[in-house]
């Protein structure tokens, strides 16, 4: 996913990985404060949590809920096809450097107070090559996102005895046939040839950790 993007937008992508010992998340604080803020409050649709996130925070700044729809979640398990890291051991990696302007190389760094590493890992390929700025995504969801039938049954009964109050309900109501309907094997919708339009851009995104935040490497 890093790969593609710095190509496609033109990014300079810098991940830095928490030294070993150093735990704390900047996320773990603010999960805390709307779980707290939340705490005697009853949630009976998940567009409650999008209100609990927005208004958790007191003081300024608020924080930011971005809302996503299926459409926008996609699969990069095909790019892992293009690639090569099976000789590079990601688990020692402190920081990895990925330059849209130098496609199919990345930079690491097993420790800090080294130099980076260059390597190429986008694997060359005969005939017409990949063209990573317009290569098609797929959708991760091309349908409902699937729901155990004995869960739908739960939720549907919830509904019907009240246990979730007739304003929330609303939501089940209208979302319940259609997964039920899904369990039967509904019609699967096609991706379109690709969800992401090749667009150039010469901002420079970091994602830096530094003691502060702590992500995994999606290394497709």
């Amino acid at each position: 996913m890093y790969v593609m993007a710095s190509i496609r937008f033109g990014l300079k992508k810098t991940h830095r990985y928490l030294e070993p010992g150093h735990t704390q998340m900047q996320c773990d604080a603010m999960h805390a404060r709307i779980e707290t803020h939340m705490k005697n409050t009853d949630v009976f649709s998940p567009s409650q949590w999008i209100a609990a996130m927005k208004t958790a925070k007191v003081n300024k700044p608020k924080y930011i809920v971005k809302e996503m729809s299926q459409e926008e979640l996609f699969d990069f398990t095909d790019l892992a096809s293009y690639q090569e890291w099976s000789k590079l051991k990601t688990s020692e990696f402190r920081e990895v450097v990925i330059i849209g302007n130098e496609p199919g190389f990345i930079s690491f760094k097993t420790h800090f107070d080294k130099e980076s590493i260059a390597k190429q890992i986008i694997k060359p390929k005969r005939g017409r090559p990949v063209n990573w700025k317009t290569i098609a995504l797929k959708r991760k969801y091309p349908q409902l996102f699937p729901v155990r039938e004995d869960v739908l049954k739960g939720l549907q009964e919830l509904c019907e005895s009240g246990a979730i109050p007739p304003e929330h309900s609303s939501f089940y109501s209208e979302f319940l046939p259609s997964l039920t309907q899904q369990q039967h094997g509904p019609a699967v919708v096609d991706p379109p040839a690709s969800d992401v339009s090749d667009t150039g851009s010469d901002e420079e995104l970091s994602s830096e950790s530094e003691g502060n935040e702590s992500d995994n490497f999606n290394s497709e």
